[in-house]
């Protein structure tokens, strides 16, 4: 029993209707590559109707004649009592779409009295000149087979032999092709799945998952640190969302959100316990970034000062709020000040932390100032042993001015307050000169002061009054520091210092050459660090870095924060806490 193989081509110039079931299709059949021509000739299309068509049921159908493969002939039925024999032969509901707007545009080539354009579909199905659709239908008639039969078939026409039973099927052959479609659908449901999967359940309702005996269990850094170390290599590895997120919108209590955020709750060492630090966060947005650096550089014997700027949002200032009740060693700024860029509330902001800290019953050693956008560089315990080699000394870089900087104390600055934008505006009224005949000098706004430097500012006249007479000048905080430590006597003063200190890495866009230029982006000719920066911010010697965007460049942070827990845990001098781990 012989297998033919025809491919139906839809005729758009007759309605088309399904083929299972109906006599009533008005379909035709041509070989492949033939021209698709009108039919002007009424015995052509006579003759071509016998070969090819699927004639209506009158009149009755009268067999058709094809020619065997030795040039005979083989009675064969008319091919629609063929083809409308097998019911499960059909036509999709998009072939017959196509159909109706095929019809629309042969009726208007037509009317316009144009040829019909050729058609041609190659083994590979190769496009043609204009859309078509084919429809295989695969028919067992009854008959001879083999080679001879494949040779006797219309010309264009493919035979397929099959070696035992075949079933008839349908194929669709269109120029959309339908894997595209469930690639795409694909790509969607991946993506919703890996956002769905980034959502731990809140803390309290977590429960452990079932764990093999003999293996190891995963932890969230898992992946996250082979990605580093492919990051750190100059490779560029796929990280998907943050790993190390904080438990702030999930935690019901601050128990679990101490936990869950993976806080070190016990001093590490003897040495770290006995040489407690102050720390002042200066901050006004971004509550994730914030979170982060105090999780990294938090300590429980340390004590912490936080100033939330006053023109800052009410529901970030609550946040912050919340997340500093769970800390007893953290606090709230006790006097506010609406912070403009390079004026005299940035400044004041760490005075008044200051004397917040001076209240604290902890005895700490020195106090550090830090940015919303900073990030340590160090453990706490190597932050410690670099203090102590300057052995009660005040650390405050700085030089004296350059003549491109005299006029930030030449002139008389105001600050403006905007709800748009705050800044500094100069005047032309010329600024007297310094309190007590004062050198100024000009230095870094973050310092590490010792204790009893700190009580001088509230106590001495020459701190005062350079404070007061600072106040219209630009960005006191670069000058502030720096000349009250150059003064001999002063409490842990360095008359004699320069930019030594290692307090902060900062990228400066006027020197690239010194370090190798920005693998993020600059603002203000400042340096966000991308992760392209990591072989470099690893490799410094300096305690911290300045600038960090968290929702930019999440793996900088993320990738920081990783190796600095590993270091400070594996230094450990007691037995870590599971929740530690990252």
């Amino acid at each position: 029993m012989p297998l033919f193989d025809w491919r139906v081509k839809l005729d758009y110039t007759r309605p088309a209707t399904r083929l299972a079931g109906t006599r009533e299709s008005r379909l035709s059949a041509r070989p492949l590559g033939a021209a698709a021509r009108p039919r002007s000739n009424p015995k052509e299309e006579a003759a071509d109707g016998q070969r090819y068509l699927l004639s209506p049921p009158s009149p009755p159908p009268r067999a058709v004649e094809k020619p065997g493969a030795l040039g005979t002939s083989q009675s064969q039925p008319p091919l629609e009592t063929r083809m409308s024999s097998f019911p499960r032969a059909r036509l999709s509901r998009r072939a017959s779409r196509e159909a109706e707007r095929g019809r629309a545009r042969s009726g208007e080539a037509a009317s316009r009295g144009r040829k019909g354009k050729k058609a041609s579909l190659g083994v590979l199905g190769a496009a043609a000149q204009r859309k078509v659709w084919w429809a295989e239908c695969i028919v067992w008639a009854s008959g001879e087979g083999g080679p001879a039969a494949a040779a006797a078939e219309p010309p264009g026409f493919r035979s397929v032999s099959y070696s035992g039973l075949a079933r008839p099927r349908e194929t669709m052959r269109s120029g959309k092709p339908p894997y595209i479609f469930a690639v795409f659908l694909l790509s969607g449901l991946s993506a919703l799945l890996l956002l769905l999967l980034g959502q731990p359940p809140p803390v309290s309702k977590q429960t452990p998952p079932p764990r093999l005996p003999g293996l190891p269990r995963l932890r969230e850094s898992d992946f996250l640190r082979r990605a580093c170390g492919a990051l750190v290599q100059g490779r560029k590895p796929f990280v998907w969302g943050n790993h190390l997120r904080t438990s702030f919108d999930r935690a019901a209590s601050c128990e679990n959100y101490v936990t869950g955020s993976h806080y070190v709750t016990r001093p590490v060492s003897a040495e770290e316990a006995a040489f407690p630090l102050a720390y002042i966060f200066t901050l006004h947005k971004e509550l994730a970034t914030f979170e982060r650096l105090f999780r990294a550089i938090y300590a429980p014997h340390n004590v912490y000062c936080i100033h939330v700027d006053e023109k800052a949002p009410t529901r970030y200032k609550q946040d912050v709020e919340k997340v500093l009740e769970c800390f007893p060693n953290a606090f709230l700024v006790s006097k506010a000040e609406p912070v403009v860029y390079a004026g005299i509330s940035r400044l004041q902001a760490d005075v008044n932390c200051m004397k917040d800290l001076l209240r604290s019953t902890t005895r700490w050693k020195y106090v550090l100032n830090m940015c919303g956008q900073d990030f340590p560089l160090k453990t706490n315990k190597e932050i410690v042993q670099h203090l102590k080699k300057f052995k009660g000394k005040n650390i405050t870089p700085g030089i004296l001015p350059p003549p491109s900087i005299t006029l930030r104390t030449k002139f008389v600055y105001k600050e403006n307050i905007g709800k748009q934008a705050s800044y500094m505006r100069r005047t032309a009224i010329l600024k007297s000169p310094p309190p007590h005949n004062l050198t100024i000098y000009f230095g870094s706004a973050y310092i590490a002061l010792t204790r009893p430097f700190v009580e001088f500012l509230f106590n001495d006249s020459r701190a005062i009054d350079l404070l007061k007479w600072s106040r219209d000048t630009y960005s006191p905080d670069e000058h502030f520091w720096v000349t009250l430590n150059r003064i001999p006597g002063v409490p842990g003063a360095m008359p004699n210092a320069t930019w030594e200190g290692n307090l902060r890495a900062v990228k400066w866009s006027d020197a690239e050459k010194d370090h190798g230029g920005c693998h993020g982006h600059y603002v203000r000719s400042i340096c966000i660090y991308g992760t392209g920066d990591l072989p470099w911010l690893l490799k410094s010697k300096n305690l911290f870095a300045n600038k960090f965007e968290l929702k930019t460049y999440p793996p900088t942070v993320e990738c920081l924060e990783l190796k600095l827990r590993e270091r400070a845990l594996n230094e450990s001098e007691i037995p870590v806490e599971p929740s530690w781990y990252f």
